[in-house]
This record gives structure tokens, C-alpha cells and sequence, in this order.
């Protein structure tokens, strides 16, 4: 089989991200901060402008818990080559039509995050169970972290589809009777009637001739008789 047909058989993994809470430090304590996370995947080959936003989390102030899933898609083999990363940015929530504050981000590659829980069925215990892990924040340029987030993930293989599609199943119909048809009656279609006689019994026929020989002697004698 090709490449470019089992391309065209298999679908893309999924690698699924649950953002549980984050702990961000450094900042100006007198402050109220409403905290939210975006998270995105970014790849050549991979589809561009994944992202999602978890909710803002507007009592934890700088520790925010979310506990919000996301979903995306990926090309397995530009993960495998390291060419694939994850994003996540933290900002605390401003006001409307103003730019919100940022506190930093996490950045990661999906090859380690394969290394250390690969695909099904290559994963040791219970693939159904997400993996815990946690990642310093920092700001762009800068080797301080500022904080930390905390989240969990596993993959989801992509399904397999047959190359042949499956033939559709067989109709039975019912068995093929030939229609009946009746004779018709030859008198009605104007053709000549031949009517076999019917032979009688010889002894019925020689009780009847007897019978009729008794009565002609019988009157025989009666004029007899008369005379």
C-alpha cells in the first residue's frame, strides 16, 4: 500500500488537553486579576488557527482553576519529527475594548509529550486515564518563570477506515411462480363438443333386459285372459 493511500484511509490523531489551574507569581498584589488561558497547536502541516479559551476565572485571582478540555487535531508524523508545538497563554481579563494583560505562557513540543505517553495502543496502563503534568510560565525572553500551569492530556489514535468500501447487502426477492391457467370451455369458443358415451355395466344391462322381458310376458297374459 502507498503512503498516499493509507494518508487517504486514516485520519488524523487527536490529542486531547484538560487546562486544570495555574499558579502565577511576580505580580503587583493590590491588583485584581481575572484569569483566563489560550491554548493553540502549530505545525506545517498541521491545520493553522487551533485554538481555543478557557473560561475567565474571576474568584481564584492569581491562582485560577479551570478544569476546561480541549481537542485538537495533528499531523502524527510532523509530531514525531518535533515540528509541532503547544501553546498556552495566560492573561488576566481587563476591561471591554481594552487590551488584556498578559502573565506569560507555556510552551511545549508534542513529541515530548508523545515520549512520555505515546499512542494507543504503545501506552502503559489504562489509556483511558489523562496524564498529569506541569510546566513553568514565563515571559517571552525571559528564563525566570513567573509562575506554573498545571494540566493533563492524552491521545486518541485516529480511526482506520477500510480502502474497500463495504458491498451492499444482498436483496432477496421472492421465488418466481408461474401464473395458472384454466382451461377454457370449447363451446364457448365456437369449437365442436366431442362427447365420449359412457359404458354401461353388462350385468346392470342384462337385469334391466330381464326386467322388461317379465313385464311383456305378463301383459301377454293378462289379454289372455280377456279373450
Amino acid at each position: 500500500m502507498s503512503s498516499s493511500g493509507l494518508d487517504n484511509a486514516t485520519e488524523n490523531p487527536t490529542l486531547e488537553l484538560k487546562i486544570t489551574s495555574a499558579i502565577v507569581e511576580h505580580i503587583d498584589a493590590t491588583d485584581k486579576i481575572d484569569v483566563y488561558a489560550v491554548i493553540s497547536i502549530n505545525g506545517r502541516a498541521t491545520r493553522k488557527k487551533q485554538s481555543a479559551k478557557t473560561p475567565v476565572d474571576y474568584d481564584g485571582g492569581s491562582n485560577p482553576t479551570w478544569n476546561h478540555t480541549v481537542k485538537f487535531s495533528f499531523n502524527e508524523r510532523e509530531a514525531n519529527e518535533g515540528l509541532l508545538n503547544i501553546k498556552v497563554e495566560l492573561y488576566s481579563y481587563w476591561l471591554e475594548d481594552e487590551n488584556d494583560f498578559s502573565l506569560g505562557e507555556v510552551n511545549v513540543s508534542v513529541q515530548e509529550l508523545l515520549a512520555s505517553n505515546p499512542l494507543p495502543p504503545f501506552s502503559n496502563g489504562d489509556v483511558s486515564k489523562m496524564k498529569p503534568v506541569t510546566y513553568p510560565v514565563r515571559f517571552i525572553g525571559e528564563t525566570k518563570p513567573n509562575g506554573k500551569l498545571s494540566l493533563s492530556y492524552r491521545f486518541k489514535p485516529a480511526p482506520v477506515h477500510d480502502l474497500y468500501p463495504t458491498p451492499p447487502e444482498p436483496v432477496y426477492l421472492p421465488p418466481f411462480v408461474q401464473p395458472g391457467y384454466t382451461n377454457p370451455d370449447p363451446a364457448r369458443l365456437g369449437q365442436p363438443v366431442i362427447y365420449t358415451p359412457q359404458v354401461s355395466d353388462s350385468n346392470h344391462c342384462d337385469r334391466a333386459n330381464h326386467r322388461a322381458r317379465d313385464q311383456i310376458r305378463q301383459q301377454h297374459q293378462k289379454r289372455q285372459r280377456v279373450r
